[in-house]
């Protein structure tokens, strides 16, 4: 019975996941202070280096996840400058980010030379 209940939770949890994250309005969100970086990769759709790596070197001020105003406090440099910071990793990465192979027009058979 505690397996049952376990797996209705995670399930019920993952669902909610998909639904949030598969809504348009939570994919590349304006960046806002109360965001941590790793939700900011997840809207971005980003590698989580990419924020991380821009937000440089900082002290944990405590355990778990930290916004990013909390990090800029930490590094005593304005929450705009740290925002600004990350909106430039982002675009750069996007800059070099490889395209995805592009598929068929609809409709067209491949041709093997049949």
């Amino acid at each position: 019975m505690v397996s049952l209940a376990v797996a209705g939770f995670f399930t019920v949890r993952s669902v909610a996941l998909w639904v949030y994250w598969n809504d348009p309005q939570h994919r590349a969100q304006a960046i806002e202070p109360w965001m941590t970086p790793k939700y900011i990769a997840h809207s971005w759709a980003v590698p989580p280096h990419v924020v991380l790596d821009a937000l440089g070197e900082f002290q944990r001020r405590k355990k778990g996840p930290m916004s990013l105003d909390q990090i800029a406090a930490a590094q005593n440099i304005s929450t705009s400058d740290l925002i600004t910071s990350v909106e430039a990793s982002i675009d750069s990465f996007n800059m070099t980010r490889p395209s995805p192979p592009s598929s068929p027009p609809q409709g067209s058979a491949p041709k093997d030379g049949s």
